[in-house]
């Protein structure tokens, strides 16, 4: 994440600069972003906001706009005066899952932004509470089809992508959780790892240390090959769903 940090901080500070020359920036700048703190989005956005608040010589200054799964703070940002001090953090849920299941969003994904740059991706993980009956993939979705209804999983809210990619596994295990929204990755990952609910299908930038520390269990990464932070869970295809290749990306 390091290096497409510091690429997105040269491309902006190009950028930025080419357009208000030495007058820009002269105030600190806003970085929107539309989930609650504790996520992946958040992670990403507070690392660049770093990087970013010292190329250009301004605080860059962090707010999280949570609701709507994103729709809420990407429509703040989407509506804010376009002079360059009102950045937002892109998401695939603000930008396309959202958009793409819901006619009334108040903002065009194509139109009201101004795209500056792809900051980062990250694979997706079956991220589990350590108490789970079963211990792998396949005994996770065993009980699932045993219990139907019984469990219960965690998302960043509803129409955003960690709820549909979820509904798309669901029907391609042949399972049936139930769905719980959130207003962000960060409050959905404290109520798996509170035991509030059973199974979160979350980024690997904000699971990585509770997996890492013991307190989620992870059974599976989205792809084609096993992620080289976790050599021991299994990826998608080898557990016979080959088009499950999900990734989430970030932008500004």
């Amino acid at each position: 994440m390091k290096r497409r940090t510091w690429v997105a901080v040269a491309a902006m500070s190009v950028a930025m600069g080419s357009v208000w020359a030495q007058a820009y920036p002269n105030r600190p700048v806003k970085l929107q972003v539309p989930f609650a703190p504790g996520g992946t989005t958040d992670i990403v956005a507070r690392t660049i906001a770093d990087s970013l608040g010292k190329a250009l010589g301004q605080s860059v200054v962090v707010e999280n706009k949570a609701g709507g799964g994103g729709v809420v703070g990407a429509n703040e940002t989407a509506k804010s005066a376009p002079d360059g001090y009102s950045l937002g953090m892109a998401t695939v849920s603000t930008t396309a899952a959202n958009p793409a299941i819901n006619p009334k969003i108040p903002y065009n994904p194509l139109t009201d932004f101004t795209p500056i740059i792809n900051v980062a991706a990250t694979p997706n993980v079956i991220a589990v509470h350590p108490s789970f009956p079963a211990h792998d993939y396949k005994g996770f979705v065993a009980e699932l089809k045993k219990n139907p209804g019984r469990y219960s999983y965690s998302s960043s809210g509803t129409g955003g992508i960690g709820h549909l990619q979820t509904e798309l596994w669901k029907g391609l295990a042949g399972v049936f959780i139930t769905h719980i929204p959130y207003r962000g990755a960060g409050p959905a990952l404290q109520d798996l790892i509170g035991g509030n609910v059973d199974m979160m299908f979350d980024g690997l930038g904000s699971s990585a240390q509770h997996i890492k520390g013991g307190r989620l269990k992870a059974l599976m990464v989205s792809g084609n090959k096993r992620n080289p932070a976790f050599p021991d869970v299994p990826c998608a295809a080898e557990l016979g769903l080959p088009d499950y290749t999900v990734s989430t990306w970030y932008g500004l």
